[in-house]
């Protein structure tokens, strides 16, 4: 679906105005609403005008997500620059994103009407430092973004949670010093999987999610080592899920033969 650029007044007009769900507010986006642009249902973000992010940030990020194309992630239908407007038009995600599954996170206001859930910095959030600092975009910024969600999928929590303690309110720059030490792995975790998982499995987690992580965007990996180590993983689960399995089925049988001896020693 290619992007199209669109005044603020043609976007109000093509919206439907008589409804509108938010969907939140971030430190770069100032209103997220559900709207109609004809029969098509699509999400409407209008960003801060007083938020940190400028004309060349917006512009770089406009052609950076109308270049993107994958199944698994929000397409960006079209865009306003019409004086100081900024404003988003995106693909509508009818079954929630992955912060809503992940986290249970609501995509509307909580606490009431006056109050809507907000993200530091917006998209900033999951940025390589090279796009922050210089607003330079290469492949392997997209792989910083993929180890910042991979970490939030390991540890359950968001990248930027203003809710947190200081000192673990960025999750990158708390997870950074934990990493460097392989006794405190388990204090990344999600708490609520209870170590309940192969100790094994979580150090290569957190190894492929600090590769993509580094600081040195000639450092990450390429894609298909990536995606490699993340199949990998995945099969492992799978392997670990039938060995469990297996092993489960070879105690029940020694059991049984165990059983069995003794009843027909008893009937001796």
């Amino acid at each position: 679906m290619s992007c199209f650029s669109c005044c603020g007044v043609e976007v109000q007009h093509r919206s439907d105005s008589l409804k509108e769900t938010a969907f939140g507010i971030g430190g770069n986006e100032n209103n997220s609403n559900e709207k109609s642009l004809g029969s098509l249902i699509v999400a409407v973000k209008q960003l801060d005008r007083n938020g940190k992010q400028g004309s060349r940030e917006f512009f770089s990020e406009v052609l950076m997500l109308s270049l993107v194309n994958y199944p698994n992630l929000v397409n960006l239908i079209g865009y306003c620059a019409d004086g100081d407007q900024r404003i988003l038009v995106y693909e509508y995600m009818a079954n929630g994103s992955l912060e809503y599954h992940l986290l249970d996170v609501s995509p509307g206001p909580t606490g009431g009407k006056d109050h809507v859930s907000t993200r530091v910095m917006g998209t900033y959030d999951y940025c390589a430092p090279e796009y922050v600092m210089a607003g330079k975009l290469t492949t392997k910024s997209d792989f910083y973004s993929f180890g910042v969600v991979f970490l939030e999928l390991i540890s359950g929590r968001r990248a930027i949670d203003i809710e947190r303690p200081e000192e673990e309110q960025n999750l990158v720059a708390w997870v950074e010093p934990l990493l460097k030490d392989r006794q405190k792995f388990k204090m990344i975790a999600d708490p609520l999987l209870q170590e309940k998982y192969p100790v094994k499995a979580l150090y290569q987690a957190l190894a492929v999610a600090a590769m993509c992580l580094q600081e040195d965007a000639d450092s990450r990996p390429l894609i298909g080592d990536a995606v490699t180590a993340v199949e990998f993983l995945a099969k492992r689960k799978d392997n670990d899920k039938i060995a469990a399995e297996s092993q489960r089925n070879n105690d029940l049988h020694v059991k049984s033969v165990r059983e069995g001896s003794f009843k027909r020693d008893r009937d001796l």
